[in-house]
């Protein structure tokens, strides 16, 4: 593994490095309990995707049957996304690579997801990808990985999968910062992610945005046990019983 492919595990911690913020300003979210998943999730941290963890991630799926489904909501340009994704899985996999659309009918559209084999979430803005996918949607991709389908992501698409997303927001900064300057009790802001983990918590583009003060305040301000920092160009890779790392 390259030295800056770094995973770094971190147990729960408490920040005592200000006063806590007051209970109701604290934004603690709960971990969910699930029954024990029968698919896989290849977690990637952003940045390029090489063709070595591209055919890693269509393996770990190991069929020939069904359809792949990409998921290129959090994408600002979506059509593009979608495309090097495509490309990219097509190196790799026979199985139909289908982009799934907002305007597809709902019902269909959760039938489909709820069947897939291997389903890719791109990068972007998290946050985005919860404003245009309907929750109902989000429930059948979690149907399908439960069910023995591979989920990835890579990015935003990585920062999802979590039943605590980080959105990358702050109570203290007005600003987008890409990292958190200082270390606060209750400074971060979160929303439920797809919940395809609930023991952990993920962050992306780990090391080469410095992102050790977000992660540690996501534990702190949440009740998850542990956290995963990934950094680019590798991936977490959560199978059942096993986790490794690829890339």
């Amino acid at each position: 593994m390259r030295s800056t492919a770094i995973f770094t595990f971190l147990a729960l911690m408490w920040l005592s490095c200000t006063e806590p913020a007051p209970e109701a300003e604290t934004a603690t979210v709960p971990a969910i309990a699930h029954p024990a998943p029968e698919g896989n999730l290849f977690i990637i941290g952003g940045g390029k995707r090489t063709p070595t963890l591209m055919k890693a991630f269509t393996d770990l799926a190991g069929t020939d049957e069904g359809y792949a489904l990409v998921f290129a909501q959090s994408s600002a340009e979506p059509d593009t996304s979608f495309r090097y994704i495509s490309e990219e899985l097509a190196a790799h996999t026979d199985l139909p690579v289908i982009r799934v659309k907002n305007a597809d009918g709902r019902q269909a559209l959760i039938d489909s997801v709820s069947a897939a084999k291997l389903i890719f979430i791109t990068g972007g803005d998290q946050n985005r990808f919860l404003r245009d996918v309907h929750p109902d949607v989000s429930g059948a991709i979690r149907d399908a990985y439960f069910r023995g389908a591979t989920v990835g992501g890579t990015s935003a698409g990585a920062a999802l999968m979590s039943g605590v997303m980080i959105t990358g927001d702050q109570r203290e900064e007005l600003l987008y910062e890409s990292t958190y300057s200082r270390l606060t009790h209750g400074n971060g802001v979160y929303a439920r992610g797809l919940g395809l983990t609930d023991s952990l918590i993920i962050d992306q583009h780990f090391v080469v945005r410095s992102r050790y003060n977000r992660l540690i305040s996501a534990l702190a301000d949440t009740e998850y046990p542990a956290a995963a920092g990934i950094d680019e160009s590798t991936a977490l890779v959560i199978t059942p019983g096993y986790v490794t790392v690829a890339g």
